[in-house]
C-alpha cells in the first residue's frame, strides 16, 4: 500500500514539473516578447521596438518612427525605391517610366545617403536628375545607359561616383562635378558621345581607368590641382580634345596651372623631353612605343607614373628625375611603366636608383 501510495505521489510531481516546464517555452507568455510570425519576423510587442515587414506591405516604422528596421523597403509616391541602411536610405530603385527624377534629402525622417549600384540602369526614359544634397555617393552603373537623360545636377555632398555610373548616357551634354568629389569611377562617363566639355574640380584626387573614354564630342577637360593618379585609358577616343603643349609633350590642366597631367607624347618620333616642372601626373602609355626617345627630364612635382607610360622606348637610355632618391622611391608607378626600355636606374639629385 505505501509502495503504490509513493508511485502516485511520484507522478503527480513528474507531471506538475512537465506543466511548468512547457508555459516556459511559451512564447506568447512573455510579456517583452512579440508575436513570431512565418518565417521569423516578430511584430511589436509590449516592450518590442522597431518595425516590421508582412508580405504585400510597406514598412512598418518602429518606435523611433525613422524608417524601420535596417533593409527594410519603401517606395515614395513618386515611385523612388528606398532601402534603409541602417539611420539612412539608399536609392535602390524605381517604379513606372520616370522622365524627371528628384531625389530627396530626406525620407520619412530619415536622410538619403546614396543611389545603389545599377539603381536606374536602362532608364531610357529618364531626362533629368536631381540629386539632393545629403547623397554622398553615386553607385557603380547607377544611371548606365540612360539613352535620354540630358542633364544631371550632382549636389556638393557627393565625394563619389562609381565605375560605369553614367557611361552610356549618350545623350548627356552636360554634367557639373561639384568641389567635393575625390574620386571619379573607372569607365564613369564612357561613351557620353555628346558631352562636349568637363571641369574637375580640386578636390577630386583619382580619375579612374577609361573614365572619359569614347566621349568622341568632348574638346575642353579642365583638370583640378588635387589630382594625383589617373587610370589608364582615361581619355581614349577623345580625338576632339585640345591639349597644351609644351616641349614635345601634350598636358591637360587648368588656368592656373595648365600642366598638371602629361597626356601623350607630341608624336612618336620624338628623341627627347623635358616634363614641365608643374606637372603632376605622367598619364598610362603616355610614352608608349616611343621608340625614337633617348632621354627623359622628370621633375620632383611627379606624384604618379600610369600603366606603360614609357614601355616599349627601345632606345631610352637616360632617365633623370630633379629630386631626392626617396621621393623617386615614393611615386606611385603602374603595370610595366618601363617594359622594354634598355635604361637600368634613374638619376636623382642625391644619388641613382636601380630600376
Amino acid at each position: 500500500m505505501k509502495r503504490k501510495t509513493f508511485l502516485l505521489i511520484c507522478a503527480v510531481l513528474i507531471a506538475a514539473l512537465l506543466i511548468g516546464v512547457l508555459a516556459a517555452c511559451d512564447p506568447g507568455s512573455k510579456e517583452q516578447g512579440g508575436t513570431q510570425i512565418p518565417g521569423g519576423t516578430q511584430l511589436p510587442g509590449n516592450g518590442g521596438g522597431g518595425g516590421s515587414q508582412t508580405p504585400g506591405d510597406t514598412t512598418t516604422p518602429g518606435d523611433d518612427g525613422l524608417g524601420g528596421d535596417v533593409g527594410s523597403v519603401v517606395t515614395s509616391p513618386d515611385g523612388i525605391v528606398f532601402t534603409n541602411i541602417g539611420g539612412s536610405y539608399s536609392v535602390t530603385g524605381y517604379e513606372g517610366t520616370p522622365t524627371v527624377v528628384v531625389i530627396p534629402e530626406t525620407y520619412e525622417g530619415l536622410p538619403v545617403t546614396s543611389i545603389d549600384d545599377d539603381t536606374f540602369i536602362y532608364c531610357d526614359s529618364l531626362t533629368s536628375v536631381t540629386i539632393g544634397n545629403s547623397v554622398t555617393s553615386i553607385g557603380g552603373g547607377a544611371f548606365s545607359s540612360c539613352t535620354s537623360l540630358t542633364s544631371v545636377t550632382i549636389p556638393n555632398g557627393v565625394t563619389s561616383i562609381g565605375d560605369y555610373a553614367f557611361s552610356g548616357c549618350d545623350s548627356l551634354t552636360s554634367v557639373t562635378i561639384p568641389n567635393g568629389v575625390t574620386s571619379i569611377g573607372n569607365y564613369a562617363f564612357y561613351s557620353c558621345d555628346s558631352l562636349t566639355s568637363i571641369t574637375i574640380p580640386d578636390s577630386v584626387t583619382s580619375i579612374g581607368g577609361g573614365a572619359f573614354s569614347g566621349c568622341t564630342s568632348l574638346t575642353s577637360v579642365t583638370i583640378g590641382n588635387g589630382v594625383t593618379s589617373i587610370g589608364i585609358y582615361a581619355f581614349e577616343g577623345c580625338d576632339n580634345l585640345q591639349y597644351n603643349e609644351y616641349d614635345n609633350a601634350l598636358y591637360l590642366g587648368n588656368d592656373e596651372n595648365q600642366y598638371v597631367v602629361l597626356i601623350k607624347a607630341k608624336d612618336e618620333t620624338i628623341t627627347s623631353v623635358d616634363i614641365n616642372a608643374s606637372t603632376k601626373v605622367i598619364y598610362g602609355s603616355a610614352f608608349e612605343y616611343c621608340t625614337s626617345l633617348t632621354s627623359v627630364i622628370i621633375p620632383d612635382s611627379v606624384t604618379s607614373i600610369g600603366d606603360y607610360a614609357f614601355s616599349d622606348c627601345d632606345i631610352l637610355a637616360s632617365v633623370t628625375f630633379e629630386g631626392k632618391t626617396e621621393k623617386w622611391r615614393a611615386i606611385e608607378k603602374g603595370t610595366e611603366w618601363n617594359r622594354g626600355c634598355p635604361f637600368t636606374e634613374v638619376e636623382c639629385s642625391d644619388g641613382t636608383v636601380v630600376v
